[in-house]
Order: C-alpha cells, then sequence, then structure tokens
C-alpha cells in the first residue's frame, strides 16, 4: 500500500531526499531536520499522493557567516 504523502527535498531544481509517509506533521519534521543538517538554499514540498497536491512548503536558507 502507497503512503498517502511524499516529501521531497530540493537543492535548487535538484531533488536531493525524499521520504515517504502518512503523518504530514512527521513529515514536515523530518524536512525541516534535513534541510538545517545540509548546506545551501534549500526548499522542500509535502505532497498529497492521490491529488498530486502540495498540502505544504518550506524553505531553508545557508545562515550568512
Amino acid at each position: 500500500m502507497q503512503a498517502r504523502y511524499s516529501a521531497k527535498l530540493y537543492f535548487d531544481d535538484e531533488l536531493i531526499k525524499q521520504k515517504e509517509g502518512n503523518d504530514v506533521a512527521e513529515l514536515q519534521i523530518w524536512l525541516i531536520a534535513e534541510a538545517e543538517s545540509k548546506m545551501g538554499n534549500l526548499n522542500g514540498k509535502i505532497i498529497d499522493n492521490k491529488t498530486n497536491e502540495v498540502v505544504k512548503c518550506i524553505q531553508h536558507a545557508a545562515p550568512d557567516c
């Protein structure tokens, strides 16, 4: 059985990580943790696999040093 949601993390337009699950909040936490562990400008989204609609988006920019 396919998971209800897919979380995808991108660097620019390149997909770098993906995870599936049935809990949006859990996937959102995963996206944020993954983005914070990497350097660069990252963005992510959680997609409802049944409707192909984006239900959550995140953007993460590397801190200025």
